[in-house]
């Protein structure tokens, strides 16, 4: 998501990753979509969500119980990175 805001040929590195454990997943697919909260200067911000879609053939309950969307939450990120501008 920071390579998508910063210009051809910065460089990217990580500061803070952080990750929120939400409640437990199942023996399935994650899906992960990271959105860029905000780039000021040589500093970018990130959210990701982290989820699994509802799946009724699953074995585990986990899977089946689905939020709204038919997406269960099952951990969010937020990351802080560095743009090296060169």
């Amino acid at each position: 998501a920071v390579f998508s805001g910063a210009e051809l040929g910065d460089r990217v590195s990580t500061i803070d990753l952080r990750i929120d454990y939400l409640r437990p997943g199942a023996a399935c697919d994650l899906i992960a979509e990271a959105k860029l909260l905000r780039m000021v200067n040589k500093v970018g911000a990130t959210r990701i969500p982290i989820w699994q879609e509802a799946e009724p053939g699953n074995e585990s309950e986990e899977a089946r119980a689905a939020d709204s969307g038919g997406r269960r939450l099952i951990a969010e990120a937020t990351g802080v990175f560095s743009i090296l501008r060169l």
